[in-house]
């Protein structure tokens, strides 16, 4: 399953990649703002730079939401521009006020918290930021579903992070695999300032990797087995379909090996 997640996440983006380079460059303008703003606070104004922060969060958070929302539309097919983008930020407030404030506490700990607790260097200071740091890793990791579940489920933000936790337990290799590649799509388009392969593509992923684990659920309870003893093969049989047969011809010119209904 995660060789075709890689597959299927990779020409999903080379599918959408004119919206995905669109979107990119607004994440690249939000980034840039970020940057020269913050760059004004000199070393005295930690507090300034920290609500500064906390407010761009905000509008990050916001950001991905919505991206999350064109994300669900090109993991299923539909070449969109943003037709999503509105409606998941209108359909998911108390969504996208809890991921904000998971994503400040994150934050708080990665900048604040676990600095300060290694630094004291008791055994006190270094038991609790050890087990920071675990905690903040588990929810880095199960965060990454958050988004996409929030499209998928009319569930309330908290039974959302709930499934979010279920999932990871249930799939550690999987979701740890997710996360490495998530780091490397970021340090790599750090390289071309968010351009490419972008926040666009992350969010992408991530649509990608929860609707393979959901389809993974569905066919076990359609076929009454575990959900280890899943034939993936058969399981995938309708996404490879759906994908088709891709050569360096269709990398260039991909309508021309979409199939009917697509």
């Amino acid at each position: 399953m995660i060789k075709f997640l890689i597959k299927k996440s990779f020409f999903d983006g080379w599918d959408n990649v004119l919206q995905m380079l669109v979107w990119n460059t607004v994440c690249m303008g939000l980034v840039a703002l970020y940057l020269f703003i913050s760059s004004r606070f000199g070393n005295g104004e930690i507090g300034g730079f920290f609500f500064f922060t906390v407010i761009f969060l905000f509008v990050f958070c916001t950001f991905c939401m919505g991206l999350s929302g064109n994300a669900y539309d090109w993991a299923r097919y539909k070449n969109s521009w943003g037709r999503n983008f509105i409606a998941a930020l209108k359909n998911h407030v108390m969504h996208i006020i809890v991921f904000y404030l998971v994503s400040v506490f994150l934050s708080a700990c990665i900048m604040i918290l676990i600095p300060f607790y290694f630094h004291g260097k008791s055994y006190i200071g270094v038991f609790l930021g050890t087990m920071l740091f675990w905690i903040v890793l588990f929810l880095t990791v199960s965060m990454q579903y958050y988004l996409p579940l929030c499209h998928i489920t009319h569930d309330g933000p908290l039974t959302v992070m709930k499934k979010c936790f279920a999932l990871v337990l249930d799939n550690k290799l999987y979701s740890l695999f997710v996360s490495v590649k998530t780091v490397f799509d970021f340090m790599l388009s750090a390289l071309s300032f968010f351009l490419f392969p972008g926040i666009s593509f992350i969010c992408l992923t991530h649509a990608d990797s929860v609707k393979l684990l959901l389809l993974r659920y569905d066919w076990a309870r359609e076929h009454c087995v575990r959900t280890k003893d899943v034939n993936v093969e058969e399981m995938l049989e309708e996404e490879k379909q759906n994908i088709g047969p891709r050569s360096l011809k269709g990398l260039f010119f991909p309508w021309k090996d979409m199939k009917n209904g697509r």
